[in-house]
Parts: C-alpha cells; structure tokens; sequence
C-alpha cells in the first residue's frame, strides 16, 4: 500500500502535551499526544494497525532529530491518534529552551511527510516540570542587587500610611512615607466657588448662590430598565431607557451526523460508534488483542513466530546467525609478489603462490609479432581504403595500403525515344502530339462528347432525343361519338418538351363528311382540329386521304398517358385509321 506523502495526507494533526495539576510532588508525564487523519494517495482513508514513525527537529529542514521513534499504529477509516514517548523516553527538557520545535511524520517506508508541522505553544509547557523543585541556589546569572538585598539599589516594601486628609508625597528606600494635606479645588488652593458651568449632558448650573446641576436626557441616555420575553430580542433603546423588542432571528437547524448525538441543544460524541480514547497498556511480553468502546483493552501474551534454522553456509549459536567459515571461503587477504601468481586459497583466505608459467605466443594469419607486439600484416590484410575518384571517374581498383586507382565512367548504351515518346537531352517525356492527353471535360446533362483534343480537352453537342414512343390504330367506324384510338404510357426521366405528331387517314361515307379530332395527354384534351376534305358530292373524292399535325407540349419527369380520338359530323359511319409519335427533348437543349 502507498501512502500520500506530504502534508496532504494528514488532513488534520492536533499535537498537545498532557497537562497535570502544578502540584509539588507531581510528575508532569513525557508524553506528547499527536492524531491526525491518514489517506493513500488516491484518498481513500486508510485503516488498520500502520507503522509509523514520529520525530521532533529544532527545524523544518535538520537532519538530526532530537527525538524519535517507531510505533504501531491503529488507523481506523482514516483517523488514528497515538503519544510520543510511549515507546522511546521522551526528554522534555527539549522544550526548555523556547526555540521553535517542529514534528516530522514518516508512515512505513514511505519518505517523511513534508512540511514538518510546527509545534505550538502547548507543548512547551513541558518546562512547568522544572517550576515544581527550583530551589534558589539553582538560579544563575542573579543580579549582585538581588543576591546581596543591596537597600541603596532595590525599594523596600512600603509600610508607611498617611492620616485622613493627607496623601502620599514620597516613599524612601527603606519604604517609609512622607504625607502632605490633600489639595482642595481644581486650583489646588483655598477660596469660594464663584460659580458652575453645566457641560456637555448636564443642564442647570449658577453664578453665585446655591447651583443644581441635572443630567440632560437629550444628550445622556436614561438607564435602560426595559426587557424582552423569551424568543425576542432588543432591537432599539429609547433616550428614556425604553426598549423595542423583536422576534429572535432563528438560525439553521443543525443535526447530529455519524458519531455524534444531539440532545437538546447539546452535541455529544457518540461513544457507541466512537472509540473512547485507549488509555489500558499491556505488560511486556504481551499485546493488545481487543479494545472496548471505553478504551480498555484486553492484553494477550505475544506470538513467538516460526522457529529460524541456519541453512548451508551458516551457523546458529542462540539467536545468532553467522557465516559457516568451513563451508564458505572467507575473503581473500594474501598477494603474490612480481612473477608469480596465486595457485591456491584456502578458507581463512591466505593464498599460495606460485612462479608465473612463461607461454610463447606466434603471429598468425594476418597478424606479425616483432618483439612482444602483435600488428595487422598489410601484405595479407587490407588497409582502410582513404582514396578517392574525381566526378566522371570510379574507383577501378585498391591496393594494400588502401590507395584508391580511377579510370573514367563507362557511359552505358545509347538510348532513343520510340513511338509516343519524345527525348530532350537526358529527360524522356511523352509526345502529345501522338499520345493522348487524359480526358477531363464534363458534358453538362443532354449532352455528350463529339470530339476529343489532344490536350485532353473535350467538345460538346446536344444528345439527339429520339422517339419517345409510337402507337398506331387500325380500322374504326366511326360515328358522331368520340371514338378513342388506344392510349400509350411514356415515362420522362426529367422535366422538358414532347413534341406528339398526331396523323389520321379516314374514307367518307357521304358528301360533305368531315374529321373532328382530339389529342389528349393524361386525359385532358391539348389540341383539337378538324378535317374537311371539301364539297364534292362523290364520296369517292376524299377516299383515303390522310392528314398531320404537330404539337409542342411542356411536360414533368414522370409517367403520361398520350390518345388520339376522332368523330365525324354525320351519324354516317366513316372508316378511320390513326398514329400518334411522341419525342422527348430535355429543358436542357
């Protein structure tokens, strides 16, 4: 478990010395209460028994504490509290000299919290224990006046008294007094009073004669007699002494939280959730295993813990281990002079020595010895090459020493530029002349592409719209009613022009019949013409003649219906043949 270090993780630290009545025969108890609350570093509270480590420095930074110790502490959901000297001697006369002291925490192996807290003025107290048995003889550095009771330096207790009517004017050194008659009148002399003046907030007053002097109640406030009932309180005072009272302001409603009881008006601690303060100790040899709600606490005798055996390499006398100096070799001591070597050691670490075994060594591939140095063979071995060629040139071989031997660069085959290519020095680049460049134009809608430049770019022209659909009818009789010749659906993939071509052919039956006919688009009639062959009386005139006509109508995306009906002006029946064409032209074009 890690635990915040720093001031942080003590919320709140009360340090106070226990206190003890000033009586002569009295101990003042070494013991410095310190509690405080403790978190981890994510701040949750820690809880259960924790080592932790007390310590008093005469400053916020010393290095050498005066006082210390180490003690195991019960932390319960944060909150822990425990006394200095409960487990090292606490010396109080550290608090004899006045200077400021400062408590340093260090919670297991954690590094001490920081900032030290500064002690207050509580614990010096601790000094009170010197006060009990000072004896007059332990006092040093006493002015020679005090100690030798010099009557020409230090005032004797006054004894002296002065009759009525008089007063002191001078006490000696042997505390006698020397009295004068009391001074009469604001002169301090004798004679009559020629008059009083009334100041402020007092009226009245004289010249001469008797003089009645009263307080003004207009300056002076008359002595309050006025009272409020319970609940209320005194808002104004009148100049009489009268008073005006008001309801009481009622505060917030406080409650009593965990560990805390209410009665009345009164907070309590809550000793059935909070644990009293433990004052029971357990002897040597034994350790608290339980504490009641009132403090006590039950004592049983310290577990012994597992028994220790020494292992290979050491040895156990008692309760102490050492290193088994038969199994394991002590540290080697012994040196060997110049031209000899250590052969052997034995276990208290001596050594023996020997004479130094002369091997002879040989050169190697590669390598030639002269004397006692080894060196690198140039003849067999490479040197770092340091040679260089001049551009237009490479290296063509090295020798031995690493020097470097140019010749010109081979320039390589002859290149040309083939079909689609075209060739400018050293850069190849493609003919656009011959090689066509991406296309990147983009017709708008009804168009298409006519022609393709060789930069890429594109001409337009308007896409031919064609038929949009065709319907034909065969023989009718027709009559006076309106005879329909079929319906065609023609679905529009936008909003544009239909230009319907709408022809007949019809064979009269009598002189003088003529066509009447109807275009209809989506059952609603868009042009309507009549037919009239002419006047001749032989029916067989206006046999089989055929008649066209051309409507430009606009019309919306989508499906339509397109019908041609016909009928003559006679209830003679006629024969009559009809074709209706629709074409499609986008608003585009």
């Amino acid at each position: 478990m890690k635990l915040v270090r720093g001031l942080g993780a003590v919320v709140a630290v009360a340090v106070a010395l226990v206190s003890a009545p000033l009586v002569a025969s009295a101990q003042v108890p070494a013991q410095m209460p310190i509690q405080g609350f403790l978190t981890d570093a994510g701040g949750t509270p820690v809880d259960g028994a924790t080592s932790m480590t007390f310590a008093i420095y005469d400053s916020d930074t010393a290095v050498t504490a005066l006082f210390s110790e180490t003690q195991s502490v019960m932390v319960d959901q944060g909150n822990f509290a425990a006394y200095l000297g409960d487990t090292a001697a606490l010396d109080l006369t550290i608090f004899g000299s006045g200077s400021a002291l400062f408590v340093g925490i260090r919670v297991g192996t954690d590094a001490e919290m920081t900032p030290r807290l500064a002690l207050g003025t509580v614990p010096y107290a601790a000094l009170a224990e010197y006060a009990h048995h000072v004896r007059f003889a332990d006092i040093t550095a006493i002015p020679p006046a005090i100690a030798s009771f010099d009557p020409s330096t230090l005032q004797r207790r006054v004894a002296g008294t002065c009759a009525p009517g008089s007063s002191i004017n001078a006490i000696a050194m042997d505390g006698t007094v020397t009295c004068e008659a009391d001074d009469v009148g604001m002169g301090g002399g004798g004679g009559d009073i020629t008059g009083v003046t009334a100041g402020r907030g007092l009226t009245g007053g004289a010249a001469t004669g008797d003089a009645a002097l009263a307080v003004d109640p207009a300056v002076i406030q008359n002595r309050v007699g006025g009272t409020c009932a319970a609940g209320s309180s005194i808002a104004s005072i009148l100049t009489d002494g009268t008073v005006t009272c008001e309801a009481d302001d009622v505060g917030p409603a406080y409650a009593a939280g965990a560990g805390i009881s209410l009665v009345g008006t009164t907070f309590s601690v809550n000793t059935a959730a909070i644990q009293a303060r433990v004052g029971g100790t357990c002897v040597a040899g034994q350790s608290i295993r339980a504490i009641d709600a009132a403090g006590a606490v039950t004592c049983e005798v310290d577990d012994l813990g597992p028994a220790y055996a020494a292992g290979a390499g050491l040895s156990l006398v008692g309760t102490t281990f050492s290193v088994n100096t038969a199994a394991i070799q002590a540290r080697v001591g012994g040196t060997c002079a110049p031209g000899s070597s250590i052969a052997s050691i034995d276990g208290v670490g001596g050594v023996t020595c020997e004479p130094d075994n002369d091997t002879t060594y040989a050169a190697g591939a590669g390598l030639s010895l002269v004397g006692t140095t080894f060196s690198v063979n140039t003849a067999a071995i490479q040197a770092r090459v340091t040679g260089t060629c001049a551009p237009g040139s490479s290296i063509r071989a090295i020798d031995a020493a690493g020097a470097a031997v140019c010749e010109p660069d081979d320039l390589g085959p002859a290149y040309a530029a083939g079909a689609g290519l075209s060739l400018m020095g050293t850069t190849f680049s493609v003919n656009t002349a011959v090689i066509q460049n991406r296309v990147t134009t983009v017709c708008p809608p009804g168009q298409a592409i006519r022609q393709i430049n060789a930069d890429g770019s594109a001409v337009c022209d308007l896409v031919h719209p064609g038929v949009g659909a065709s319907l034909r009818g065969g023989s009718i009789g027709l009559t006076t009613t309106q005879a329909t010749l079929g319906t065609a659906s023609v679905t529009f993939p936008a909003a544009g022009r239909a230009v319907v071509v709408s022809q007949a052919e019809f064979s009269a039956s009598a002189a003088n019949q003529y066509l009447s006919c109807n275009l209809l688009q989506d059952g609603t009639n868009v042009r309507q013409w009549d037919w009239d062959p002419g006047d001749v009386d032989t029916p067989s005139t206006w046999y089989d003649l055929t008649e066209n006509h051309h409507t430009m109508l606009s019309v919306t995306g989508g499906a339509h219906t397109y019908a041609l009906t016909c009928a003559t002006n006679t209830g003679v029946a006629s024969s009559f043949y009809g074709e209706v064409i629709v074409m499609y032209f986008p608003d585009a074009i």
